[in-house]
């Protein structure tokens, strides 16, 4: 308490500018604290926030179903296409368009070669 005493004595003495200036000297280092604290809190913000939410390029496709009539089975076409995902993410990758291009390719051979006449002359 005596502290108190003597440093309000102090302050009782000194000229009134030279009491601004430790008030905005306070006043600064407060600033300068508080904006360090919210550039380190902005930055590991932003950086949690890119580690566990990578940015995802989402696309409409229904532009590019636009030529495309599909009746009655939006369902099922959505149910086939959940089904190429793996891991049960909620994205597709190029591997999984890859697997569905191969995986239609195979069928389409199958068909083609089922379909083409066999010729037994010589």
């Amino acid at each position: 308490m005596e502290e108190l005493k003597l440093l309000s004595g102090l302050v009782k003495d000194l000229p009134n500018a030279a009491i601004i200036i430790i008030i905005a000297y306070f006043i600064y280092k407060a600033i300068i604290v508080v904006s360090a604290y919210g550039i380190i809190r902005f930055i590991t913000q932003k950086t949690h926030d890119a580690i566990i939410n990578p940015k995802r390029k989402e696309v409409d496709i229904v532009e590019s179903l636009n030529k495309v009539t599909i009746t009655a089975a939006t369902g099922s076409l959505v149910e086939q296409v959940m089904r190429i995902q793996k891991d049960n993410l909620h994205y597709i990758h190029d591997a999984d368009v890859q697997w569905l291009k191969e995986a239609i390719d195979e069928k389409e051979e199958r068909e083609r070669v089922k379909v083409e006449p066999v010729n037994k002359r010589p």
